[in-house]
């Protein structure tokens, strides 16, 4: 988790990529509804400038939206 905050955050919260890792990071750690949040971000920064993560990046929200209920 730290290493993933920290591309986030030197990323500025702007890379998909990032985002994405952080949100597995999240949910490999248990944490699904702080997985879920960081995946929608993800999902944002992806239609904007990553559209080829959308796919996966949709994939994982739903599982840990399913996980965090």
């Amino acid at each position: 988790l730290q290493h993933a905050h920290k591309a986030v955050t030197l990323t500025q919260e702007q890379n998909a990529l990032a985002l994405h890792t952080l949100a597995v990071a999240h949910a490999a750690a248990g944490q699904f509804e702080e997985a879920a949040m960081v995946a929608e971000r993800a999902l944002e920064a992806a239609q904007v400038g990553e559209p080829s993560l959308v796919p996966h990046i949709q994939a994982a929200l739903q599982q840990y939206r399913k996980r965090a209920n």
